[in-house]
């Protein structure tokens, strides 16, 4: 640890991001933590123990939609009946408990620094999923206009950013929004699909940078999987050969 950090640390103990108690000695062995909590992502001092075994982390869901499943590798009644267009899914928990609490922090209360804790526990959970090593660049689901100047900062875009640095991927920001919509927080599941229809685009700058490519779509939060699907469409549309998602909660 360098001189800087530890007087950082004096002045400002890091805590847990999810329970926000005071890391005396972090969490160095990842005990506790699921199996992909071991990987090559270093998590020392990432948070407390109690939270590394008590968390609502998902392992046993099906590979397309992250819902759970009762055996590994079951077949997803879910999946069968609602096609979605991308090819994977990778989610680090339930949306629940702790978990909701720090993403409603995350994203509605400020506190943007969540970004990096968050991020480094997905970039573990994604160094041990079998289909990350063919993806070719990172793309955070956009916000509309307004809703990121409301916000000042998109939430997925910083979860891309820490997940590029921790896993040597580049993130870019190769979608944009068509038009403002509904937020999907209060809509039903059909609302949510008829909302969230078309509303993506390739951005400006992204021509020809998708053509064949097999891109990691980054949120941090997947229901419904509405907009998962229509930006996994967009993407197609700009040429990319294969979308598969990531989020923190699921």
């Amino acid at each position: 640890m360098s001189l800087i950090q530890t007087i950082i640390d004096l002045f400002f103990p890091p805590r847990c991001p999810f329970c926000q108690s005071l890391l005396i000695s972090g969490n160095p062995d990842g005990e506790g933590l699921q199996p992909w909590g071991r990987s090559t992502v270093a998590l020392e001092g990432m948070l407390c123990s109690r939270c590394a075994e008590e968390l609502p982390w998902l392992v046993h869901c099906c590979l397309r939609c992250a819902r759970p499943l009762t055996v590994f590798g079951d077949d997803c009644p879910y999946c069968r009946e609602h096609p979605v267009a991308f090819a994977y899914c990778c989610a680090l928990g339930s949306y629940q408990g702790a978990l909701r609490k720090t993403l409603h922090r995350f994203k509605y209360g400020g506190e943007k620094g969540l970004a990096i804790p968050l991020g480094r526990l997905l970039a573990a959970r994604l160094a041990d999923t079998p289909w990350f090593p063919k993806m070719d660049v990172l793309v955070p689901v956009p916000l509309s206009v307004q809703r990121q100047r409301t916000r000042g900062y998109n939430q997925a875009a910083l979860l891309a950013q820490t997940v590029s640095r921790e896993l040597g991927i580049s993130s870019q920001e190769l979608l944009k929004r068509t038009r403002d919509t509904d937020s999907q927080t209060s809509l039903g599941r059909h609302d949510r699909w008829e909302n969230i229809c078309g509303a993506f685009q390739e951005s400006n700058n992204g021509e020809g940078k998708l053509q064949g490519r097999n891109v990691l779509l980054v949120d941090d939060i997947l229901t419904s999987g509405a907009t998962a699907h229509a930006a996994s469409l967009a993407l197609k549309e700009a040429g990319a050969a294969e979308v598969s998602v990531a989020v923190i909660a699921r």
